[in-house]
């Protein structure tokens, strides 16, 4: 996907559906705030405080131990459906962060 200095943009994936968590790319940390530190992201009409979370995994190997990150959103399914290959956008500007799934 495209991703510029005011968006991030993904399909969602089968693990992102289940989950109800956005993977985010190493090449899209620096357009999220650094992970952990919680910030609010506008999901519809409401608001959700989140956190980028890095997780350790081993997928490459015991040997080869590294983190994959990944932004929960509570989007309710009635409102914002999850389903897999959907393009989801999280907008930056100066009221600070929203999602939208097309």
């Amino acid at each position: 996907m495209k991703n510029t200095k005011s968006a991030y943009t993904r399909d969602l994936s089968a693990d992102e559906v289940k989950q109800h968590r956005l993977m985010v790319t190493k090449d899209a940390l620096g357009f999220f705030p650094k992970p952990f530190k919680t910030f609010t992201l506008r999901v519809g009409s409401a608001e959700q405080e989140t956190a980028v979370e890095a997780i350790e995994c081993h997928c490459m190997g015991l040997a080869q131990p590294h983190e994959h990150y990944w932004l929960p959103v509570k989007a309710e399914p009635s409102e914002h459906p999850w389903e897999r290959g959907k393009r989801v956008t999280i907008r930056k500007n100066e009221k600070g962060y929203s999602f939208e799934i097309l």
